[in-house]
């Protein structure tokens, strides 16, 4: 599975990634002050390290190693898949399919979600200060819960359960409350070798998406009208440009990544408290790089992640349709909002420099041809 990290680079051609720069610097001028420009150049530069030269490679090719190394999960049973879902990227469509599967075929999938939301006592009562490089946020109300499903998860790759689940892949969903990514990689780690050690299939991944989207759709679901116990303390009424600008905070998918999969309850101050630097938000991504197979985007999930996953899983992709809707909520497409035909984007991607240069890079470096899958 490291063939195609290693070589990740080569699906797409420099030509794309200065294209995709050119696009960001262009959008940016718009609304950066002249003597900002060219710093903000050099800062996109410097995030995707766009090699000096080009290098042809038959993308083509590497894509075709890299499916050709996926792991069988239908099979070669007992394995372990591990979704990261950051609230708003697509998750609940992944979270569908994985409940559809294991629904369809329960001898050889099992679908599990693991969650720990924030409390008020709990938050009220610690006090964490990131600057020592320690965990910023404090634990969910299941703090314990890394370690538990770690025993199990040993025990099932050692096929120690009884015998009619020891063969069963788990299908993991995390989402809700800490902790973040940036915590969980080690363990993700320690699964992936646990798997190899017991010749068991492992495929560990995430998504994210385009930040305008994203922040639109954030808005709707956590801050407009939302009176759940898991939406954002700070509320609105009205679907206006001014709101959603108000609502939305810097690089708020980097500090997902970082800090919690979904605020499930996290108070407002912890945004300030645990805000993400540029280097914060350059480390989780060579981390995901690193650790993950793959890293999806919202807007090619029924062209990349979903086809990859059920070629894993053993189903053809008419049988788990997306198009007729059978799995997918969240891949309608929703009525726009009357601020939403106006909307300068401009103002929204200004507050996420971090999230938008991850999210092309991103897009550059895990988008397959349409016609290989």
């Amino acid at each position: 599975m490291k063939l195609f990290r290693s070589k990740r680079i080569c699906i797409v051609s420099l030509v794309i990634l200065v294209n995709t720069v050119t696009l960001i610097v262009k959008t940016h001028r718009e609304f950066l002050l002249a003597d900002d420009v060219e710093n903000h150049l050099s800062d996109v530069r410097d995030f995707y390290e766009v090699p000096d030269q080009l290098v042809n490679n038959n993308s083509s090719s590497i894509e075709k190693d890299y499916l050709s190394a996926l792991p069988d999960f239908e099979r070669n049973g007992g394995g372990l898949v591990v979704f990261y879902h950051v609230a708003k990227t697509g998750g609940s469509t992944i979270r569908s399919l994985f409940q559809k599967v294991s629904h369809e075929k329960p001898s050889q999938f099992s679908y599990r979600r693991i969650s720990s939301p924030f409390r008020d006592e709990l938050e009220d009562s610690t006090n964490i200060d990131s600057s020592d490089g320690e965990m910023c946020l404090p634990p969910g109300i299941y703090p314990q819960w890394p370690t538990k499903v770690h025993g199990q998860f040993q025990r099932l790759l050692s096929n120690n359960f009884n015998e009619e689940s020891k063969e069963k892949t788990t299908l993991l969903e995390i989402h809700g409350g800490s902790p973040g990514l940036r915590e969980l990689l080690p363990l993700i780690k320690e699964w992936r070798e646990m798997s190899k050690s017991n010749n068991k299939p492992f495929f560990a991944f995430t998504t994210i998406r385009e930040p305008v989207s994203y922040a639109k759709s954030y808005f709707k679901q956590f801050h407009l009208n939302c009176e759940h116990d898991w939406c954002e303390q700070d509320k609105y009424e009205d679907a206006t440009e001014e709101n959603l600008l108000m609502s939305t905070q810097p690089n708020r998918q980097c500090f997902l990544l970082n800090h919690a999969s979904s605020v499930a309850g996290m108070k407002k101050r912890f945004y300030e408290k645990c805000k993400v630097t540029e280097d914060d938000c350059k480390d989780i991504l060579k981390a995901m790089e690193d650790n993950l197979d793959w890293i999806g985007t919202t807007e090619r999930l029924s062209k990349d992640t979903i086809p990859l996953l059920l070629r894993m899983f053993g189903f053809a992709y008419d049988d788990v349709s997306t198009k007729n809707k059978t799995i997918g909520r969240n891949e309608k497409v929703s009525e726009k909002l009357p601020y939403e035909k106006s909307l300068d984007e401009s103002k929204v991607l200004a507050l996420s420099p971090f999230d938008q240069a991850m999210y092309a890079r991103i897009k550059s470096e895990y988008t397959l041809s349409d016609d290989i899958l």
